[in-house]
């Protein structure tokens, strides 16, 4: 059974927190910096980090993964300030939730709190707090790398679909 009280702070925390800036669909080209959390439990973890990191430093984006163990939460079970990079302000930033399961608490709060301008998940909560979902086929459960390579797939149609229209304005005029 679930402590009552906690319930109740993680309702008052997702209200409190959720961010209000607008977010829609970016290419790469304008992305400045990213964010990616990982779920620690899944056996493909460090797999999904190296490949997350290898990705955007190859892109020279500066990348923040949050990978949190259990001892790196709080009574909440959202990751704790001592643990959490700050951000300057200014820039846009992508933020990719690879956590699965629409009753995980962190995902929510962590997705919702995110001032992203573009935000990428594995499940639809209430409001549309992403921008664009993957899920596996049929609503089969995929690894976070499955996950991921998706991801870097559409992010790189999204980018070459933005090139391929800058050429076409260009050449009408």
């Amino acid at each position: 059974m679930q402590n009552p009280i906690r319930i109740l702070c993680r309702k008052i925390a997702l209200k409190r927190h959720q961010s209000k800036v607008a977010h829609s669909i970016l290419p790469l080209s304008i992305i400045t910096r990213a964010t990616v959390l990982v779920d620690a439990a899944r056996e493909d973890a460090t797999q999904t980090c190296a490949a997350v990191r290898q990705f955007f430093d190859y892109r020279h984006i500066p990348v923040t993964i949050y990978c949190p163990k259990a001892e790196e939460l709080d009574f909440l079970g959202t990751i704790r300030k001592r643990s959490r990079v700050h951000h300057p302000e200014g820039g846009v930033e992508l933020f990719i939730c690879l956590i699965d399961g629409e009753d995980n608490f962190l995902a929510e709060y962590e997705s919702r709190r995110s001032t992203a301008s573009f935000k990428v998940g594995r499940c639809e909560y209430d409001g549309s707090v992403y921008d664009m979902t993957l899920s596996g086929p049929d609503g089969n459960i995929v690894s976070q790398m499955q996950v991921f390579a998706a991801a870097k797939d559409y992010l790189k149609i999204i980018q070459l679909y933005l090139l391929v229209k800058l050429g076409q304005e260009k050449a009408l005029c």
